[in-house]
């Protein structure tokens, strides 16, 4: 009584303290409350709740041994604490709420629900298709294709009359966030969903710093001695973030040189060969024509005496040439 009674009076400080965001539960998520199933009650990242934090190790990791190879998984990173956050698949009507390594809330739709990984929803009716996740006894977790672990891995639950909730988690080099899931089945009492992440990928595919597997540079294989990142051509390191000679965005570097290389080339060429027509044309401009003497007084335009001035040898090249008729044999020169 006095957990609740202390709860409720911080619910009601960091309302006074800003405006409150409430999901549908009414726990004011802005400022970090969510609902614990379990309990039936808001609660702090700090209070802990079976739902968001209590589930068994054992339902989150697992090692596979065979031959001497060895390869790990991690599910942590998939668990949502918030009840904004929880998973939803949908397929028409039919959608299942679930959590990863944690239990679901509760939908609201569902009458006094028991704590569980995964909830089914349909028109008429609701129910807990998975057991709490705090129980080790009701999850599994497995390679989705023993021959070859890099494929994903399969998170299992065994739920209340006989039912059960299986998530596939396929291996996706590059997607840290986890895809949006989809709803494979959900007939019989067993829901099966699927995404697509990195946590699907063993962590003997080593991280970036990013979090993706091999860099999103490669592939994550099964090997002899277990799960490595086989990287694709020009990078190299466990997690094929390390380039080899430059690598690609050197070698990309190297060609927009050459290229801005070539175009500098070009037009250089082009600019002297127009400054040598401009010499040629003005040598030959200046090869026929003549110079006059300007002999005048001094006036207000500064004009010297005896100052040469340069003869225009085309002065009808701007005006409007006078047509006339040359008469014959004098070479089209008429004299004045």
């Amino acid at each position: 009584m006095r957990r609740a009674l202390a709860a409720l009076a911080a619910i009601q400080a960091a309302d006074a303290a800003f405006e409150c965001v409430r999901d549908a539960h009414g726990c004011c998520s802005s400022a970090g409350y969510f609902f614990c199933g379990s309990s039936g009650r808001c609660v702090g990242r700090d209070d802990p709740c079976e739902d968001g934090s209590g589930a068994a190790a054992a339902t989150c990791g697992a090692t596979l041994k065979r031959d001497g190879a060895v390869a790990s998984w991690d599910l942590k990173g998939l668990t949502r604490t918030s009840s904004l956050l929880d998973y939803e698949a949908r397929d028409g009507a039919s959608k299942v709420i679930f959590n990863v390594c944690a239990n679901a809330n509760p939908p609201k739709v569902c009458a006094d629900p028991e704590p569980a990984a995964a909830y089914a929803i349909s028109k008429q009716s609701c129910k807990a298709v998975a057991g709490s996740a705090a129980d080790a006894d009701m999850a599994s977790l497995k390679p989705l294709v023993g021959a070859d672990p890099t494929q994903g891995v399969a998170l299992a639950y065994s739920g209340p009359d006989r039912c059960s909730f299986l998530l596939r988690v396929r291996c996706a080099e590059g997607a840290v966030e986890p895809s949006e899931p989809t709803l494979i089945s959900s007939a019989d009492c067993t829901t099966i969903t699927e995404v697509e992440s990195v946590h699907g990928c063993p962590l003997g595919c080593a991280r970036d710093r990013e979090g993706a597997a091999c860099a999103n540079r490669g592939r994550c294989v099964w090997e002899k001695t277990g799960a490595a990142c086989r990287c694709n051509p020009g990078t190299t390191g466990a997690a094929c973030d390390e380039d080899i000679n430059g690598g690609p965005a050197a070698h990309a570097r190297w060609r927009f040189a050459i290229i801005v290389l070539v175009v500098s080339l070009c037009a250089a060429v082009v600019a002297a060969r127009c400054v040598a027509f401009r010499k040629r044309r003005l040598a030959t401009l200046r090869g026929r024509g003549t110079y006059a003497t300007v002999d005048a007084d001094d006036d207000a335009d500064g004009v010297e005496l005896g100052a040469s001035m340069p003869f225009d040898p085309f002065p009808y090249e701007d005006d409007a040439v006078e047509e006339f008729d040359a008469p014959p044999g004098t070479g089209g020169r008429r004299d004045e």
